[in-house]
């Protein structure tokens, strides 16, 4: 049995249709079946001629989705701007893939963020890389999205230590930072909602964290990011937001600022003031006191800043029958204020047990001692003393160590010294007084040495709490 179908008519030339052709019946289809393959033939050639011109078309779309580039490239993830051929068709947003025409194994994926077809400049937020160098031959052909993250097996890692911008291929990094510097971020739209990353400081200076433009980050259009912090950061689309991971801590010895930083419950700081200066008298001097040491904590105001003050040390003396200078104060502007120690006294009538104290957080902080006397402290400053027998600085725990007496005894002119503060300087006889540690410590005094020792600087620590 044979049939045939064209044009939708059915011939047969075994009786099985209506159009057969056996007996006679070729007489009467055999044209009809011609005009129906004629018909059939004319829709072939429409297919294939329309087919040749989607086929042109497809070509030439191509063409203007593709070019090169011959700029140099570093092979990495983040802004780029190169010059690629004029007249494309390459639009904002666009996935473009960038590969060595020599080595097309080394290739960028990126996404367009501007493109002038006049003059062929082309910028870029290269999102993932293969490979490492830099080069100049560039083929550039349109790419696609990334695809979904399988499970994570291991974090990327990066180190910045200079002023850097976060881009689209730093999602899912740990990014550590090392320095004082600024780092940036480019556009949440360009980001992305669902874009993260973590933030690690592990040195020690502040790193501003300033989104694009007027966006924000947790509220503010820039912070710092103190010694020690690390961030979760993420993109909403619109704006950035973050959590503490691991609280800083930043330590200060000499006058700066410092701003409440956001996602903290409260703020803890601990303060010493300045030592006080030893003092130098031919028949005896007395060491200066230990700066005082506090305590104390607030619920912080994003964005506030506050003065940081760090007392100086009391200046060293050389004149004899010179006393001593006081230690500055040291304090956090609004949260706290903790006074120096006090100068060693230049007097030899000074009666035993005769003393100047100041008093801080139940211990005393910068007594001057004529003589014996249970002057040791928990918080406050050790005293400095003066006379026989009684001429080894006082201890603290938390303040810093009293200085010396400068005095004819070598057995007992040693400093004091502090668990946490900074220890007081050695007084001297026909030498100079030693001068006293920094966080607080007295310095030494001197009998008939070219000059006493001075205080040590004070300090104030802040720290993170969650």
């Amino acid at each position: 049995m044979t049939q045939v179908t064209l044009n939708g008519s059915t011939y047969s030339d075994d009786g099985t249709s209506s159009r057969d052709m056996l007996n006679g019946g070729h007489r009467t289809y055999f044209f009809p079946l011609l005009v129906d393959a004629l018909v059939e033939m004319s829709a072939i050639e429409t297919i294939r001629d329309d087919a040749e011109d989607a086929r042109d078309l497809a070509q030439v779309y191509a063409q203007a989705l593709s070019g090169t580039s011959s700029t140099s490239i570093a092979v990495a993830t983040g802004s780029v701007a190169i010059t690629a051929s004029t007249g494309k068709q390459w639009q904002v947003g666009q996935h473009l893939y960038v590969a060595r025409t020599s080595a097309p194994t080394t290739w960028l994926a990126a996404r367009v963020v501007s493109y002038n077809a006049g003059t062929g400049a082309l910028s870029l937020d290269v999102v993932a890389v293969n490979g490492s160098g830099t080069y100049t031959d560039w083929q550039i052909s349109i790419g696609g999205a990334q695809g979904p993250s399988g499970t994570i097996n291991s974090l990327a890692e990066s180190t910045k230590s200079a002023g850097y911008t976060l881009a689209s291929g730093d999602k899912g990094k740990v990014i550590r930072l090392d320095g004082t510097f600024t780092l940036a971020f480019t556009s949440a739209a360009t980001l992305g909602a669902g874009w993260w990353c973590w933030l690690h400081n592990i040195g020690s200076g502040a790193i501003t964290l300033d989104p694009s433009s007027t966006q924000q980050i947790d509220g503010l259009t820039s912070y710092l990011s103190y010694p020690g912090e690390m961030r979760l950061v993420w993109c909403t689309g619109s704006a950035f937001r973050s959590v503490v991971a691991h609280p800083f801590q930043a330590v200060y010895t000499a006058s700066s600022t410092f701003t409440d930083p956001p996602g903290y419950a409260r703020l803890a700081v601990r303060a010493w003031g300045a030592g006080g200066s030893g003092a130098k008298l031919s028949t005896g001097a007395s060491g200066g006191s230990g700066g005082a040491c506090m305590d104390n904590s607030w619920s912080p105001t994003p964005g506030t800043s506050r003065i940081v003050t760090i007392g100086a040390g009391g200046a060293a003396v050389t004149g004899d029958g010179e006393p001593g200078n006081g230690g500055g104060a040291t304090s956090l502007d609004g949260v706290i204020s903790v006074p120096g120690g006090v100068a060693g006294i230049a007097s030899a009538s000074a009666p035993v047990g005769a003393s100047v104290m100041q008093y801080a957080m139940g211990g005393y902080g910068g007594g001057q001692l004529g003589g014996a006397g249970n002057q040791n402290s928990i918080w406050g400053g050790g005293a400095g003393k003066r006379t026989s027998p009684d001429l080894q600085g006082f201890n603290s725990w938390h303040g810093g160590g009293g200085g010396g007496a400068g005095s004819t005894s070598s057995g007992a002119r040693t400093a004091g010294t502090s668990l946490t503060g900074g220890s007081g300087g050695d007084g001297g006889d026909a030498t100079s007084g030693t001068a006293g540690s920094p966080r607080g410590g007295g310095g030494g005094g001197t009998r008939t040495g070219a000059s006493s020792g001075a205080g040590g600087r004070g300090e104030l620590q802040i720290w993170g709490m969650c």
